[in-house]
Formats: C-alpha cells, sequence, structure tokens
C-alpha cells in the first residue's frame, strides 16, 4: 500500500492564511506473511496444537519538511524492514470441573536495511546519512492458564504468561513534529516484554444475565515510549532546532512499567432482543525505573485510570438492528513528564443496521453524535489536537 499526506498550519486567530508544513509525497510501505497449524493429538479430554507463523514487512517515508514561507527546505527518506517467524505448541485438557491450558512459543525476529537521509534542498547538500546496523534474536514466550467451575454458573479464572512487541518500524526511523515539539525515532530500540497474572472470577446465574470480575498485574520491560531530553530554544544533535516553548522527545526504552488493574463486565437480556452491556476499567501505571530519573513514580502517557462503557442494542424486527453506546474515559497525562493533562470526556455513537434482500445490509453510523470536544494531545505552547468531531457515515454492505 501507499498513501500521501499534507500538513499545514494557520498562521492567525483570523484564519486567513496558512503555510504547509509537511508534505509526505510518497509513504510505501508492503507486508507479507503466513501461518499454519495442526492438531497432533485429540482425546475426549485433551488436545495438542502447534504450529508456525511468520510476518515480513517494509516501509518507507518520502517527506519535504522546514518551509519558513518560501517553501520547503529539507527532504527526508527514512524506512527499513522487519522480519518475525515463530513456532508454537499448545496443550488443553478437560479434566471435568478443572481445565488447563498451556502453551509455548519461540520466535525469531530481525530489524533490517534500516536508513535515513536529509538533504539540504536549497544547497543541493546532504545534511544527514544514517544507515543503522542489522539487528536480530530470538525471544521465548508463553501462557500457562486454569479455570475451576464451582458450579455451571461459578467459574474461576487463573492465568499467568509472557509477551513481547518488537517496535515499528515508524519508531524505529521517522521522527516526527507538532507545533514546536519534535520527537525523535531511535534505530537501537530494543522489543519489548511483557509478563503478567490475571485471576478473575465470572458468573451466570440465569441465561439472561452475567457477571464477570479479572483483576491482574502486568510487568513490562523496555517499554517504547517518548522520553523528554530537551528543551528550547537550542540547537541538538539530529534533531536540529528546537524553538522557544518547545521541547525534544525521543523514543527510548523504559526500564520497567508496572500496572495493576481491575476489569468489571456484565451484561443483561432484560427483555427479548435487548441487550445491555456494562463495563468499569481500573488501571494504576506508573514507571517503576528509568534511565530518567526525573519520570521514575510517573504515570506512562496516554493511559487513563478510569473507562466506563454502556451499551444497549435493540433487535427492532428481525431485519432490523439498533445500538448505542456512551463511553467515559478518565483525564490521562500527553507526556512523560505528566505536565500536561487531558481532560476526562463523555461521547456517544449510534449505529443502525437493516438487512435488505439477500446478502445486503444498509447501515448507518454516528460516531461522537454529540460533538464532543475530545482532546488527544497538547504541545508546549498549549496546542491542542482534537479527535474525530461529530462523523455520520452510511452505506451498504454485501455479506456472504
Amino acid at each position: 500500500r501507499s498513501f500521501s499526506n499534507s500538513f499545514a498550519i494557520v498562521l492567525d486567530e483570523e484564519r486567513s492564511a496558512s503555510r504547509q508544513v509537511l508534505d509526505q509525497f510518497s509513504v510505501p510501505s508492503f507486508g507479507v506473511g503466513a501461518r499454519g497449524d495442526a492438531t497432533l493429538f485429540r482425546s475426549q479430554s485433551i488436545e495438542l496444537r502447534t504450529g508456525f507463523d511468520v510476518r515480513h514487512n517494509q516501509g518507507q517515508t518520502n517527506e519535504r519538511f522546514r518551509n519558513l514561507g518560501a517553501g520547503f527546505t529539507r527532504l527526508r527518506a527514512a524506512g527499513g524492514e522487519q522480519t518475525i517467524a515463530g513456532g508454537f505448541a499448545e496443550v488443553a485438557a478437560d479434566l471435568g470441573r478443572l481445565a488447563l491450558t498451556g502453551g509455548v512459543r519461540i520466535d525469531y525476529w530481525r530489524i533490517g536495511d534500516g536508513s535515513r537521509r536529509e538533504f539540504n534542498l536549497e544547497t543541493d547538500t546532504t545534511n544527514l546519512a544514517l544507515i543503522f546496523p542489522d539487528r536480530q534474536g530470538g525471544i521465548p514466550s508463553g501462557r500457562i492458564g486454569a479455570r475451576w467451575s464451582f458450579t455451571e454458573a461459578l467459574a474461576l479464572n487463573v492465568a499467568g504468561y509472557t509477551a513481547f512487541r518488537i517496535p515499528t518500524l515508524n519508531e524505529l526511523f521517522r521522527p516526527f513534529r507538532v507545533g514546536n515539539d519534535i520527537t525523535e525515532a531511535n534505530a537501537s530500540l530494543d522489543p519489548e516484554r511483557l509478563r503478567g497474572v490475571d485471576v478473575g472470577l465470572s458468573f451466570h446465574p440465569f441465561t439472561h444475565w452475567q457477571v464477570s470480575a479479572r483483576g491482574y498485574y502486568n510487568e513490562l520491560r523496555d517499554a517504547i515510549g517518548n522520553v523528554t531530553i530537551g528543551f528550547g530554544p537550542g540547537v541538538f544533535p539530529v534533531a536540529g532546532f528546537v524553538p522557544a516553548g518547545g521541547s525534544l522527545r525521543e523514543r527510548q526504552n523504559i526500564d520497567t512499567i508496572r500496572a495493576f488493574g481491575l476489569e468489571l463486565r456484565t451484561g443483561v437480556e432484560p427483555v427479548s432482543g435487548t441487550h445491555i452491556a456494562i463495563a468499569y476499567d481500573f488501571t494504576d501505571a506508573e514507571i517503576s525505573a528509568a534511565a530518567d530519573a526525573a519520570i521514575i513514580g510517573l504515570t506512562p502517557a496516554q493511559v487513563a485510570r478510569h473507562r466506563v462503557s454502556l451499551g444497549v442494542s435493540q433487535q427492532v424486527q428481525e431485519w432490523a438492528r439498533a445500538e448505542v453506546t456512551v463511553r467515559y474515559v478518565g483525564p490521562q497525562f500527553d507526556d512523560d513528564l505528566n505536565e500536561r493533562r487531558l481532560p476526562d470526556f463523555i461521547s456517544a455513537d449510534v449505529a443502525i443496521d437493516v438487512a435488505l434482500s439477500g446478502n445486503w445490509h444498509l447501515f448507518a453510523r454516528a460516531e461522537n453524535l454529540f460533538d464532543t470536544r475530545i482532546v488527544t494531545a497538547v504541545s508546549g505552547t498549549g496546542l491542542e489536537t482534537l479527535g474525530t468531531p461529530r462523523l455520520f457515515r452510511a452505506g451498504i454492505d454485501f455479506r456472504y
């Protein structure tokens, strides 16, 4: 796939003039993958499966930037490729009231062909030419879980797990700027590694009512985050000039983030065709170890402590269904130093689906129905980035 994108700034309060600040004129990317699995053994109570998956991605950004009023003066080309391949084995045992699951996998990852080049269009010279070394490694991971059914209506679930995520090409190779804030890429990022445990209860006393509660503890090592490393005005290596009021951040591995959480869910069908779902999520996350002592004990960016959702769906007729969803997201921080606070918000979505003849369906959606002002980012100079305003969509689906 490929796309192009252009950004501009408004130059005065009257919005009478603007200036183009970034022109991503060519951003091609390519991905290919495969997966296979097989059941090696199956009996009345035990099943053993194994398999593999592999994925290769490559991408590049070509963009013009630094327009001071007379046109773009810089050109950047950056990108690389990554490959992930892994094999896994899973076992599941149904022992009556006790059900056990377990799985292990080993993954190989490779990041290569990385580069970043920047050119001065005014002098036709090269400002930056970085070729990054290829890197590779292997990571084991696994999961074990158990479910104990006290009765047909009440069950206890326990699980322990490890996982990982390799950095994206965007995090590795492409810097970006919002207002006067610059965020540098980091081609040396290591994969994130997660380990955690969770305990949950599920209660299903009646056919049309169910309740569940789940608590968890997660420890994320080498978490990838945007870490503040300087403030403007000033000139910094690679990034160049950072204006007054701006900040310079770099994507870095944060040693350890610990998070405790609680998830509550309930669903009820008071009358036939009507379903009500309520969910509450609580997350208490903090940076517990980092190279920069200033961020230890702070909350990771973009993590809200409280989230609540209420959904009501109604089967109006056999051929028509309507759904309303209301969400509350609590306040959160937009930066690693916890200085830029994003306010909480409530938004509502409405959806209608009508079955036409055959496999054709007519749908209509209203997202952010009440046009709630959702602030998704705040720059050092107070510039706010807003989420999607009220949006209406309608169309026809063919389903088979």
